[in-house]
């Protein structure tokens, strides 16, 4: 008789617990994070497209010249924007958090609302405080000229801003954390986009 109302009592508690809505359950799609690995000593493996979530590619015109298609270059010991005559961008170093990294960290915690960052706030779950260690508006400003490279360093998360030089419209915002650095060699980050969650 008591192991049956143990029984039930366990199952009552599952379902209880089953019910509970992730607290995290507007992490973003699946399709708008991922993770890449990038190899300096490669043409074919140095960039990365974010826009298209996939490898980037270059083409070798002559000995002096080549192309480059997609969004991000691994040069080694920095990453680069990659500019044309209609697409710029912008990339800024956040810093690290502890590691290993949480919910409340840098990478996870961070969101855009109406062109500001805002961070996680603990032990919330949906409560937000200004990121008040960065200068948003500067970053998201059409009147300066932005950084389109940043030094690496491991653990260091990064804000990358892609636009076209005369469309607002098709601005893009990512976040990059360096999660497997080898100066010179490799650099594995993940990366996810952030919509501006006050923009309606």
């Amino acid at each position: 008789m008591h192991a049956r109302h143990l029984g039930i009592v366990c199952l009552g508690v599952f379902a209880a617990l089953s019910s509970l809505k992730d607290p995290l359950e507007k992490r973003p799609p699946a399709s708008r994070v991922g993770r890449f690995e990038l190899y300096a000593l490669d043409h074919t493996l140095d960039i990365f497209d974010l826009r298209s979530g996939s490898l980037g590619r270059s083409r070798q015109f002559d000995q002096n010249l080549r192309l480059y298609y997609g969004d991000i270059l691994f040069f080694g010991e920095r990453l680069s924007i990659i500019e044309n005559e209609r697409q710029t961008g912008a990339i800024a170093d956040l810093g690290a958090t502890e590691l290993p990294d949480s919910e409340f960290g840098l990478f996870h915690g961070l969101r855009l609302w109406k062109r500001k960052l805002q961070l996680r706030e603990f032990p919330f779950d949906g409560r937000y405080k200004p990121f008040e260690e960065f200068d948003s508006t500067a970053f998201f400003s059409e009147n300066q000229s932005p950084a389109t490279s940043a030094e690496v360093a491991l653990g260091h998360v990064y804000l990358v801003r892609l636009f076209h030089r005369t469309r607002a419209a098709d601005e893009r915002v990512f976040l990059l954390k360096a999660i497997e650095f080898q100066p010179g060699v490799k650099l594995v980050a993940l990366w996810r986009e952030l919509e501006d969650e006050g923009r309606g």
